[in-house]
């Protein structure tokens, strides 16, 4: 694979380069949304690696780690507001993050935090792990954990637009012209949508074994995380992902494997610009 990436994972912030796999960071949890600005990149990371009940017991811990673009850590930023961080993007100054735990969207400004919430909820009731813009609009994933997915379309002053059926249990969201994509993790499949025709059509990866979350765009591929079948428990505990390049079409064209590194959150590129990133270089 000869893209230059960066991953995020159950156990570590990975640098894919040359083909070869390294983590830059770890030792805060499970890393989960990543985005960067000029200066610097953003994780966030969820410091407690309990699951269900003893989740629930102990409570949960985010913050916002901060590094730059040499992958030397600059500041811990506390999230006590942010439970069970997904997607996160950065956007004009502001860092938006899908606070899936409080079933809505968190920004970071200024040293402060706010929310957008649309549902009325205040417990995870739909799911919310993505969030996504271009030059008209917001994009939000509510993934409503095992049954169908709804992708929301916003304005950029959050009015709701369109609501449009994507997926099962699915994670991410990235437009080009009247089509959207998603990774539709519980059918193990990407998914394209016209908005025009409002068709959907299914393209196979690597079969029934292996989820994929996690999308990047380049000028001509995909670059698609893939995490193995099996218990949250499992797959967090460093069961090894995969990376795959495909063509336009979804084709696949070549694998990386990810060797304990856990589940796959998040896949931003960064030697091409990220299409289906915030259109900052990296």
């Amino acid at each position: 694979m000869n893209a230059s990436l960066l991953v995020t994972t159950s156990t570590a912030l990975v640098l894919i380069e040359r083909g070869l796999a390294r983590a830059v960071h770890t030792g805060r949890g499970i890393y989960f949304g990543l985005t960067w600005d000029r200066d610097h990149i953003y994780i966030f990371c969820r410091n407690n690696l309990h699951h269900g009940s003893l989740r629930r017991l102990f409570g949960q811990r985010c913050t916002m780690e901060v590094l730059d673009k040499d992958f030397r850590h600059v500041d811990t930023v506390a999230c006590p507001t942010v439970i069970d961080p997904h997607q996160a993007i950065e956007r004009d100054g502001a860092i938006y993050v899908a606070n899936t735990g409080r079933n809505r969207i968190e920004v970071y400004r200024d040293g402060g935090f706010s929310n957008i919430n649309w549902t009325a909820e205040h417990e995870d009731v739909h799911h919310i792990n993505t969030i996504w813009f271009d030059e008209n609009s917001f994009y939000t994933l509510e993934n409503n954990h095992d049954g169908p997915s709804n992708a929301r379309i916003f304005d950029l002053d959050w009015q709701r637009g369109q609501t449009v059926p994507i997926g099962l249990g699915s994670h991410n969201i990235y437009r080009c012209g009247t089509t959207l994509y998603s990774c539709s993790s519980l059918d193990r499949t990407m998914i394209s949508h016209d908005l025009d025709t409002h068709e959907s059509t299914a393209h196979h990866l690597l079969g029934s074994e292996w989820l994929p979350r996690g999308l990047a765009r380049g000028n001509d591929r995909f670059y698609i995380g893939m995490s193995p079948v099996g218990t949250r428990k499992e797959r967090h505990g460093g069961k090894p992902g995969k990376l795959i390049a495909t063509d336009e079409n979804f084709t696949v064209i070549d694998t990386l494997d990810l060797d304990s590194a856990g589940q796959v959150n998040e896949v931003r590129l960064l030697s091409e610009l990220d299409e289906a990133h915030n259109q900052v270089p990296f």
